[in-house]
Formats: structure tokens, sequence, C-alpha cells
């Protein structure tokens, strides 16, 4: 069966956005729209790119990694369910890619270390989940871009709010990927045409499915908090991340069930106790 036939291609799953974005012609002014200023060069893309600063660390895994040549950094995740922590997730993943990239450099001067700018794009309204923040000074866009100078929080569904053309291009098309929708923007046409390419390979298949590598981070993530909690919470807690995340991917159950080890009434439960918690 075709991948077409069998999925609705959207940038808005995570892996299909992944695949997408860490094309260079497409990053780099997407983030210069996104940032609202010009970068000269992108020397570094990872997907999917995992950082653990030490071993007995929690780590993160960013969706899009990047950097430019003067040694700043940029992490673009694309967040399709609301989660409360999406701030402090922000912050955190600053502090652990400085740390990273501070590391690796230990002649760094305090003036000199990198700036760490990161952006959600979320399919929810952002200012729900923030109920506590002052949103008029938060806010760059009222009920779409909510940010400071380092961290962006984008509801991408209400992209006619936004002036700038080019910008609502773009989360339009993040959100009608599998429609004929009019682009004048080029980086838009190049995503259509790499959406277009992927409709019409069935290998391709393998960037809409948690890939080995994907898992070993999520199970490496539970084996952390289970040697801090206790082994049964650690694999509880790993199962979890695994399911909803194929979950925002709109993975069927019995798929979820089959990479998990468990039996679909057992995935329904994990799903409706995650759920009952946001």
């Amino acid at each position: 069966m075709g991948i077409d036939q069998e999925y609705r291609i959207s940038l808005a799953d995570d892996y299909v956005f992944k695949h997408c974005m860490e094309d260079v012609e497409i990053l780099k002014p997407v983030l210069e729209k996104l940032w609202e200023k010009e970068i000269r060069e992108i020397v570094e893309v990872k997907k999917q790119y995992h950082i653990q600063p030490a071993k007995d660390h929690k780590s993160i895994s960013c969706d899009i990694y990047a950097r430019d040549d003067r040694g700043n950094i940029y992490v673009v995740e694309m967040q399709k369910r609301p989660h409360k922590g999406l701030l402090e997730r922000a912050e955190f993943y600053q502090g652990v890619t400085i740390y990273d990239q501070c590391d690796l450099d230990s002649a760094l001067e305090y003036s000199d270390h990198p700036r760490c700018y990161v952006v959600f794009l979320c399919c929810f309204d952002v200012a729900k989940i923030y109920p506590t923040l002052d949103f008029p000074e938060f806010t760059r866009v009222k009920g779409c871009i909510y940010g400071e100078e380092t961290k962006r929080f984008c509801n991408i569904c209400n992209y006619a709010l936004i002036e700038d053309k080019k910008l609502q291009e773009l989360f339009k098309f993040i959100l009608n990927s599998d429609t004929n929708l009019h682009a004048s923007w080029y980086v838009v046409q190049l995503l259509q045409r790499k959406v277009r390419q992927m409709k019409g390979e069935d290998g391709m298949l393998e960037v809409l499915e948690l890939n080995e590598d994907m898992i070993n981070v999520i199970r490496a993530e539970g084996k952390f908090e289970g040697e801090k909690n206790g082994f049964e919470k650690g694999i509880s807690l790993t199962n979890a991340s695994i399911i909803m995340r194929m979950i925002q991917d709109q993975m069927n159950l019995s798929t979820i069930a089959k990479y998990v080890g468990l039996s679909v009434p057992e995935v329904e439960q994990i799903i409706h106790s995650v759920e009952s918690r946001q």
C-alpha cells in the first residue's frame, strides 16, 4: 500500500517536519523569519539531536538543532499537543545546549558563549496553558506568537493574525500540507516539493515511524528516571513517552502495542492515564 493511502502527510507530524526542515535552504530563511534577524550562515543542522551532558544527567532530544557561524544555537520543536511545561522545557533546552557547546570548547570566554534560540511551533492556543504569565508583556502577535528575545511559542493555527505574509504562508502550509495551496514564497514551494516526493516514495514510511535510534533515546530517558525513582516506574515512564509520541504522529493502537510489547487495552489505559494528568 502506498504511503499516501495509509497516512495523511502533514508537516505538523513530527518526523515529516524533521525530514523537511533539516534542509539548510529551507531552515535558514525560516529561522530568519521566526527570529526577525539575519543569519549569516548555518554551519550545522541535526534532526532528532540527542544531548546528554553526562552519564547521570537528564538528556534532551531536539527536533531540529542548528548552529550558525557565530556559534549560536537554534532549536525548533513541533508541538501538536498542549503541554504545561513548555516554558520550563525551553529554558532547560537552552541550559543543556549552551553547556554542551561550552564543554566542547573550554577556552570560551564568558562574553563569547553561544546564545540558544528555542521556538515551539504549536497547534493549540499557547496562552491558555500559561494563565499565570503576564501575556501582554510576553505577546509579539496577539493570539499567535508569544515570547522574548531567545524563546518563542507560536500558535500556528492562528496564522491569519500574522501580518508577515511569508510567515503566514508557512504556518498555513504546515497545517495543510496535503492540499494544493498556492505558494508565493520560494521556501514554501520547496516544502511542497519535498512533501510531494514523500507521497511518492514508499520507502519514506520510516520517516513517519519511530526508528530504532529514536526509541533508544526515549528508553535512555526512561532508564534515567528509573534509576532515580525505581526500575518499574522507569519502565512505565518509558512506555508512556513512546506511546504518546507515536499517538502524536497518528499511529494506530495496534502498531503502538507491537512496538512497546503491550496489549491494545494496556496502551489505551496508559493514554488515558497520561491525558488525565495534562
